[in-house]
């Protein structure tokens, strides 16, 4: 099957975000695949936990993964940013974010 490459979904919610996404990251890529889409970007809410299982499905499906996390303002206010990692520098960055974010801290608040 031919993959489309004018349209790649980059915030897709698995079953490891609570309350927005139901599926696995292998029926995700699965699906991708089916429909012709080449590429995926997994953006769990503040987690990257199914991070090594969306890898090893993009990999068996034959989608490209696309690293990422989507996460929510600390504060409680509406709306989220979605972090894409192009390389390995974003790949520590968006680890290092997720992680102080799971610890309770906002970096963007001051001293």
């Amino acid at each position: 099957m031919a993959h489309s490459t004018t349209y790649v979904p980059l915030r897709v919610h698995g079953h490891h975000s609570l309350l927005t996404g139901v599926d696995s990251p292998a029926e995700l890529c699965a699906r991708a695949r089916q429909l012709g889409i080449g590429a995926l970007a997994l953006a769990d809410v503040d987690s990257t936990a199914a991070l090594v299982d969306f890898l090893e499905a993009a990999r068996a499906c034959g989608v490209r993964p696309i690293v990422a996390a989507e996460f929510s303002d600390p504060r409680g206010a509406p709306g989220r940013l979605v972090a894409l990692v192009r390389d390995q520098r974003g790949y520590r960055n968006l680890l290092r974010l997720a992680s102080v974010r799971r610890l309770g801290f906002d970096p963007g608040a001051g001293p």
